[in-house]
């Protein structure tokens, strides 16, 4: 079979408020593009509205309620199964490519590529760089708000960089290296880009029929700087200048770069290959001045607490999951974690009982400061120690998101799509079927 297609996953990308930078920033790719967007919805439920959950939803057309997937990375351990869009098409016989789709599982038996995301460990697949990509983008995703990255990361991403990267995108990257000196914002921009490299060089190697690719800097920056963006400029939610200048804008920073990847994916375009855009969700601007904070390190923190674990796997921001050898440990630590308070505020409001394992998530959400002290029983510890400042949250999540497909897909519907329609939209498209009159 003939047929191309290229998911592209803009991560939260709110178009409404990317419509103000068209003109004045010269953003001639989604220019290109944006009569041609129509918005989505995913689910009514604030809790629902995660991107691991509404992501999974697109990779297999069901809704948050039918697949139960509401956690990142717990799809490696479902004792249950369901078919995501990637196995299903190379049923069909077709080439599969995939790089770090979040919350997606490596269920294909011979993909052309396969890397996972930061935070989900399923295997991957390609060549003999493979599993060194999907280490390198983890170590620096997850320890992104902290300095403890070892130099040997930092080592095996120049062996990435050189093998991976296109001569001509080499100035770009450079200036971006030195912008992330001192704003750090500038760190997922590279990264994503560098994502874009990898999956460049991938697809042009193996020529899949079907290829995804995931970018999150978007999403990064809209919880962390929403409030800088132009259109925000006369309100009242300011960030403060010890936390961001006012004159920097990282959203139109990682819309600039968006725009130079989006000039790529519309050169396959022209070759013939279709094009899929969507963002899953969006992210509207945040109503409270909330504080986020990451354990800086998962193991020493819960030692220094006289919890017993088997392991411990850091999730997306706030969240981590501790996992247990016996269920009398596991109980013994919800019992302490679930007393930790500071000013009658809980430290982890939300700790999830699952099997032999925690799903815990760092809640507080007030300033963290050389004087909280953390008091439980005759343990004393001064959490300004034990947490790295992530952000002020700035963007909260929105069930509206955003898709573009190309002319091919002959696609009739204005607005309002329901993202457990993509994964029809792609089954369609392979199957030939006339997806005008199906939605």
């Amino acid at each position: 079979m003939k047929e191309k297609l290229i998911l592209v996953q803009l991560n939260e990308i709110n178009f409404d408020i990317l419509k103000s930078y068209l003109d004045r920033e010269q953003l001639k790719n989604f220019q290109k593009i944006y009569n041609q967007i129509i918005s989505t919805k995913s689910e009514n439920e604030y809790n629902l509205l995660e991107p691991w959950i509404q992501w999974y939803s697109i990779y297999t057309g069901l809704k948050a309620k039918e697949h139960n997937v509401f956690r990142l990375g717990d799809v490696e351990k479902l004792n249950y199964e369901h078919e995501q869009i990637f196995e299903l098409l190379e049923k069909k016989g077709l080439k599969i490519g995939a790089i770090t789709p979040m919350n997606a599982k490596n269920k294909c038996k011979n993909p052309a590529y396969f890397i996972s995301d930061p935070w989900t460990k399923t295997k991957n697949a390609g060549d003999s760089s493979a599993d060194l990509i999907s280490e390198v983008i983890s170590e620096f995703v997850n320890n992104n708000s902290s300095s403890k990255i070892g130099i040997k990361y930092f080592l095996y991403l120049f062996y990435i960089f050189f093998k991976f990267v296109r001569f001509k995108r080499f100035y770009t990257f450079f200036i971006l290296f030195l912008k992330s000196i001192k704003k750090k914002w500038y760190r997922s921009i590279f990264l994503d880009l560098l994502i874009h490299e990898i999956h460049l060089k991938y697809y042009n190697s193996n020529n899949p029929n079907f290829s995804s690719v995931f970018f999150n800097a978007g999403a990064h920056i809209q919880h962390h700087y929403f409030f800088n963006c132009i259109l925000f400029s006369e309100s009242n939610q300011k960030n403060p200048n010890w936390y961001l200048n006012n004159n920097d804008d990282p959203f139109k920073d990682i819309i600039k770069i968006y725009d130079l990847i989006l000039e790529d994916y519309l050169d396959f375009e022209k070759k013939g290959i279709n094009i899929i855009l969507c963002t899953g969700l969006s992210q509207e601007p945040n109503n409270d001045k909330e504080f986020y904070y990451r354990l800086t390190n998962h193991k020493n923190f819960l030692e220094k607490l006289d919890i017993k674990f088997s392991n411990i796997l850091p999730r997306m921001s706030r969240d981590f999951l501790v996992e247990f050898e016996n269920l009398n440990d596991l109980d013994k630590a919800y019992d302490i974690l679930s007393r930790l308070k500071i000013n009658d505020s809980n430290l982890f409001g939300l700790i999830e009982k699952r099997n032999k394992s925690l799903f815990v998530s760092l809640t507080y959400k007030n300033e963290i400061t050389a004087n909280t002290i953390l008091d439980y029983r005759d343990i004393k510890i001064n959490l300004n120690n034990e947490v790295s400042f992530v952000a002020i949250k700035n963007g909260q999540h929105s069930s509206k998101g955003y898709i573009y497909l190309s002319n091919n897909f002959n696609f009739s519907k204005k607005s309002n799509l329901d993202i457990v329609e993509i994964f029809k939209i792609i089954q369609n498209f392979f199957d030939k079927k006339n997806l005008k009159n199906e939605f």
